[in-house]
């Protein structure tokens, strides 16, 4: 199973890559510079940013995961719940919940039956 980092990178990287930061930088620099030889050298610049960009992130969005503890703290109550038993789920069987509800039925007409009784009776 791959670490929780391993994957984040992924898809970030998959996000920069198909994001289009480098076509933005690259204008931005255009404009500024007013000379649209060079795009081929600045398309090439933005994309070597990007890369120094996006490998310091991930560089230190791994040590701040390392730093917190969290993978191992994962890793703890993992093995932790391996130790613990699965409750006994003792379901009642239908036998016994037909009867509890024919129960609770008959209870409820006995007392119908009682206060139409005592409005007769009065």
């Amino acid at each position: 199973m791959k670490s929780i980092p391993d994957e984040v990178e992924k898809n970030v990287k998959i996000a920069i890559k198909a994001s289009d930061f480098q076509s933005v930088i690259a204008s931005k620099l255009l404009t500024e510079l007013n000379s649209p030889d060079n795009i081929k050298e600045i398309d090439a610049l933005a994309k070597a940013a990007i890369e120094e960009v996006s490998s310091w992130m991930y560089s230190s969005h791994k040590e701040i995961y390392e730093s917190s503890g969290v993978e191992d703290k994962r890793k703890k109550l993992r093995n932790e719940s391996k130790h613990f038993s699965i409750k006994d789920n003792s379901y009642p069987s239908t036998n016994s919940m037909f009867l509890s509800t024919l129960h609770d039925k008959l209870e409820e007409d006995v007392k119908r039956l009682e206060n139409e009784y005592s409005t007769l009776q009065k």
